[in-house]
């Protein structure tokens, strides 16, 4: 029994090396992005917003009977923006090549309406076609440029495939450009690195218009007045659909707006990893003391209750104070340990 009793401490922190092995080499990402899914599901609700959806639709494709569209289209479409006073326009359409010298004017005298910093155009990444492997950084015509603020539109997908997060600032060689979606969120919000987006924030919460209405005059300019302006590809035949948790799949610019949205709500934020591994290792501590007094049923019932506080725990971190806590290796260091002491018991 004393070999036993002297044998615990070390097989409680074995399990708590254990369950940070596998947290370090990502083994538990799997299982915490299904944790936060299910936190997103059961914390989904709508918030007021005031970013509009000008959606590159179906309809706007059949109605309009081409693609790529000509450059007055969007120029005309800019016009009616500029007369509506909207707060800023982000427009996530390629203006990176020629077409022709009528049509880039008038896209040009479109842009020179608005104060540069009121309008948003994309810069991105892309394959080279030429060369496996190459990256092309891909910005605007340079007399647009000159008239807009450069936003970047890329996101890296996690681990498992699904777009998670957002960069808030990209680097293009020697040039640092902020993410559309930083600049969209307003100069009160000033994030740096990698940010969690919100899917417990829902879809429903922006609002929707189709190119075509507003191209045809069919938009009150009242409603868009003092918002926050989104044009971009809807339609699925375009392709910009992206993978999402919570919702499967949304158009990229509604993914972009859900990350604005985000931090405009607060950004969500981590804790640093010495707090992870303090609270992991006091955890595992009072664990170990506890379950080695106690019978398997009494354990089993105070476990569960530890559990169930460490969730309550989580969501509401994430609610009131928009701080993203880890669960999964609390589970295991809790369950690892009461199973521990029921084998010990039996012995």
């Amino acid at each position: 029994m004393i070999g036993r009793a002297h044998r615990w401490p070390l097989v409680a922190l074995t399990i708590l090396a254990l369950a940070l092995l596998l947290r370090a080499t990502g083994q538990l990402a799997p299982f915490e992005h299904s944790v936060a899914d299910a936190r997103s599901r059961l914390l989904q609700r709508e918030v007021q917003s005031d970013i509009v959806i000008v959606g590159i639709d179906a309809r706007s494709l059949a109605d309009l009977r081409q693609w790529p569209w000509p450059r007055r289209y969007h120029a005309r479409l800019l016009e009616t923006l500029a007369a509506a006073e909207p707060r800023r326009v982000f427009v996530d359409v390629d203006f990176s090549a020629h077409t022709n010298a009528e049509d880039d004017g008038l896209l040009e005298a479109a842009l020179q309406q608005f104060e540069p910093s009121q309008i948003i155009l994309p810069a991105f990444f892309q394959p080279d076609e030429a060369v496996a492997g190459k990256m092309v950084y891909t910005r605007p015509l340079e007399n647009l440029r000159g008239s807009a603020t450069l936003g970047g539109v890329n996101f890296r997908p996690d681990n498992d495939g699904l777009i998670r997060s957002m960069a808030t600032s990209w680097a293009f060689g020697d040039e640092t450009v902020p993410s559309a979606v930083a600049v969209l969120a307003g100069p009160d919000v000033m994030p740096t690195g990698v940010v969690p987006i919100d899917y417990s924030i829902s879809p429903a919460s922006l609002t929707y218009i189709s190119y075509v209405d507003l191209l045809a005059g069919r938009i009150d300019p009242a409603a868009l007045y003092h918002k926050t302006v989104m044009i971009g590809p809807t339609a699925l035949e375009l392709t910009d659909i992206k993978a999402v948790p919570v919702y499967q799949a949304l158009p990229g610019v509604v993914v972009q707006a859900l990350a604005a949205q985000s931090l405009r709500e607060g950004a969500l934020s981590e804790t640093p990893l010495w707090i992870d591994l303090l609270a992991l290792s006091v955890l595992t501590a009072l664990a170990a003391a506890y379950f080695v007094r106690n019978g398997w049923r009494r354990n089993l019932l105070v476990g569960g209750a530890v559990i169930a506080a460490l969730a309550a725990l989580n969501v509401y971190a994430y609610s009131a104070h928009r701080i993203v806590l880890e669960f999964v290796p609390a589970l295991l260091v809790v369950g690892g340990i009461f199973l521990a002491a029921t084998i010990r018991s039996l012995d």
